[in-house]
């Protein structure tokens, strides 16, 4: 992995949709700053997470190594088909 790709990727939850309704837009790290606490609501693995690495073409653009890329693939059409009826 180079070292400009990050190892994982945590989602935080800063304000609930609640929050957002009542008081408006918010700069997330403001509030951060502000409130002082987040809540991890998921993290994923780069390495090993489908979407994680960056496409060929990303890595060129950016001056990276070339790396493994598994492209996402879904089978939408097979699984609507093989829907009971």
């Amino acid at each position: 992995m180079s070292p400009m790709t990050p190892a994982r990727v945590s989602l935080l939850l800063a304000a609930s949709p609640e929050q957002t309704r009542d008081h408006g837009w918010y700069e997330p790290m403001e509030l951060l700053e502000r409130r002082g606490t987040s809540k991890t609501m998921h993290t994923e693995r780069c390495d090993g997470a489908v979407l994680g690495q960056p496409t060929p073409v990303m890595r060129e653009r950016a001056g990276l190594p070339d790396g493994e890329h598994r492209p996402w693939i879904q089978r939408r059409r097979d699984r609507w088909e093989s829907r009971p009826r």
